[in-house]
């Protein structure tokens, strides 16, 4: 009882800081703001999370984790099409960074850089994995053309995707990581010539 008991008080304290966190990055955040936000001493939030440091890595470490589980159970599902899979990764991946403010994640980037890089190399690993495994999928539902390398096409898209979804670079374009996303997933799929330009295309 009592170790359900902290759970539930260390899930509350994740949930409460990572609003401060998306909200205003992790240099303006204080130990004391989030204790008074949870109206709780800060000597109890230090036995949960010694320093803010550990707080934000635990955060970042449940943020993907999250994210990943997501992303499993849809890949996994024997009951959903190869589209409607990539209809709602897209909407997964789009609403977690719709959340974020640029200027938070900026903050961030350059105060952690540390954890940045480690949620960075995270997300390169794991969207490699699981695009792989969706572009079989695809494939294997006629969905994906075949004769283009599996490798090929996953690399392209993470890199295209990792790309826009740094900071610096979708703030230079004055778009959302969400819209960033969508586009470079749009891209991807459906290519950016007409009718009239792949006609031209396969003269």
């Amino acid at each position: 009882m009592e170790e359900h008991k902290e759970d539930l008080t260390r899930k509350r304290i994740i949930d409460v800081a990572t609003k401060h966190f998306l909200d205003y990055g992790y240099k303006k955040v204080t130990m004391d703001e989030i204790a008074d936000a949870l109206g709780m001493s800060k000597k109890t939030l230090y036995q949960f999370f010694p320093s803010k440091y550990e707080l934000f890595n635990a955060i970042a470490d449940e943020k993907i984790c999250t994210i990943n589980n997501f992303i499993n159970q849809i890949i996994e599902s024997q009951d959903i099409s190869f589209i409607d899979k990539v209809h709602a990764i897209i909407k997964c991946v789009s609403n977690e960074h719709h959340q974020m403010r640029p200027v938070a994640l900026l903050d961030i980037q350059k105060s952690v850089p540390e954890i940045w890089k480690k949620i960075m190399d995270i997300q390169k690993e794991h969207i490699a994995v699981k695009f792989t495994l969706l572009m079989e999928i695809g494939k294997q539902q006629g969905y994906i053309k075949t004769e283009i390398p599996t490798d090929i096409i996953t690399t392209v898209y993470s890199s295209a995707i990792l790309t826009l979804l740094n900071p610096e670079v979708y703030n230079s374009l004055n778009r959302t990581p969400s819209e960033c996303f969508q586009y470079a997933v749009k891209i991807i799929y459906e290519g950016i010539l007409t009718d009239k330009g792949l006609q031209e295309l396969k003269l």
